[in-house]
């Protein structure tokens, strides 16, 4: 059927939905894990709903726990204030696919205390940015 909003072109078929537009195509099927293909699965390093930091608020003490789906030789934490300013960062080496805890004393990575107030703190790896949102409350 015709979607007139945006010149676009749907499709369903059992099991499949596309939709196409010109220099545009985008495909979804349904279809068991047992029968994902290549072409399904995008796996870019870091699993996004495994990545936790607390507590929340904080003092400047922060846990991290995060699941790396590759190898990753080099891992960022970076710390950003709301207006975009890198406060303090850290890099891992070599990490192994799997389930890591770090502990970041935010003050000593910086170098300089920092104020209460909202922080970024974004997670690099691989192919991969996440970004958590947090508090320092002192």
């Amino acid at each position: 059927r015709q979607d007139a909003a945006s010149g676009g072109v749907c499709s369903n078929t059992t099991g499949t939905r596309s939709y196409a537009r010109a220099n545009m195509r985008i495909g979804f099927s349904s279809t068991s894990a047992r029968e994902a293909s290549a072409d399904q699965e995008i796996n870019l390093g870091i699993n996004p709903m495994d990545v936790s930091l607390y507590p929340n608020p904080n003092n400047g003490q922060v846990t991290l726990e995060y699941n790396l789906d590759k190898d990753a030789s080099q891992v960022y934490f970076e710390v950003y204030n709301l207006m975009g300013a890198l406060v303090a960062g850290r890099q891992e080496e070599n990490k192994a696919a799997g389930h890591y805890t770090t502990s970041m004393n935010l003050e000593e990575t910086a170098g300089a205390a920092l104020s209460s107030g909202v922080y970024l703190l974004q997670m690099r790896a691989n192919d991969s940015v996440i970004t958590r949102r947090f508090i320092v409350n002192k």
